[in-house]
């Protein structure tokens, strides 16, 4: 719904919403490197949008090491940002919240969402990229960008590399 997005007030809302009916359609292709989202395409997008400039994005690299560095130990699936820690690793927070990522993907929510129906898979990269840059500029004045992004992209890290029939539970 158009009302929802940050620009609804803005002279030119229509011009935008084109701008970001555009973006979905096209941003899947131009993220997709051999079949998968391509990652620091899709970190540069989300810094660009928080208001980020190249020297400013975390290194993707140093996430990687984070991530695979904290594997069987205390530390797996948490941030590698010591004072902005989930209370819980990311599997668990996974395990909870799944179920209502798929019931929005499905479209099966009540409202503006279930009008438009079930989301196909290969948008729903840009669907979650979306709801993650809309939290990551709604905390900006407690939680910087880089910092941000450095907790979406190491957790995505994680929870990509997880079996998904540890995360469906029926």
């Amino acid at each position: 719904m158009a009302s929802d997005f940050p620009w609804k007030d803005a002279p030119d809302v229509i011009a935008c919403n084109l701008a970001f009916g555009d973006l979905v359609n096209d941003l899947p292709r131009r993220l997709t490197v051999e079949g998968r989202v391509h990652a620091e395409t899709l970190l540069a997008s989300i810094g660009a949008v928080a208001g980020l400039n190249a020297s400013e994005l975390p290194k993707l690299e140093n996430m990687f090491k984070h991530v695979s560095q904290t594997l069987g130990g205390e530390l797996e699936g948490f941030p590698s940002l010591s004072e902005h820690r989930p209370q819980a690793p990311a599997r668990e927070l996974l395990q909870q919240f799944w179920p209502l990522a798929v019931m929005c993907f499905n479209g099966e929510l009540s409202g503006a969402v279930a009008k438009s129906g079930a989301v196909r898979q290969r948008r729903r990269p840009i669907i979650a990229a979306y709801a993650a840059n809309t939290f990551i500029r709604k905390v900006q004045s407690v939680l910087g960008p880089a910092a941000a992004i450095v907790i979406v992209m190491e957790t995505a890290i994680y929870t990509s590399k997880l079996d998904p029939a540890v995360i469906e539970k029926p």
